[in-house]
């Protein structure tokens, strides 16, 4: 299977259902008869831009952007990253001390 066919099916399963994990995702892909890594796989969500975010019962999902042109650039990603996540900040000399949510860390 080709690089672009996996990452085809890759788009598949995330439109489909929430998948919260690399190895979920290789377990999914493997059941489709895709042979794939962790590595593998955490590449190839890298290059379609696929994100973590929230889902209304907390849960963290792979989701990936619309469009190719709505992938985020990483000024954004990093402000809405700290937005979403960062609960406290404090600053204590050459220190910061950031707050998140738990398992967020």
């Amino acid at each position: 299977m080709s690089k672009q066919q996996r990452q085809h099916r890759i788009s598949r399963l995330l439109e489909e259902s929430a998948v919260s994990s690399q190895a979920e995702l290789v377990a999914l892909l493997a059941d489709d008869g895709v042979d794939a890594t962790q590595a593998t796989v955490s590449r190839d969500l890298e290059e379609l831009g696929a994100v973590k975010v929230r889902l209304p019962g907390g849960e963290l999902a792979y989701a990936l952007p619309e469009l190719p042109s709505q992938q985020i650039a990483p000024e954004d990603h990093l402000r809405r990253v700290l937005g979403d996540w960062v609960v406290d900040l404090d600053v204590s000399a050459n220190l910061v001390v950031l707050r998140t949510p738990p398992g967020s860390a």
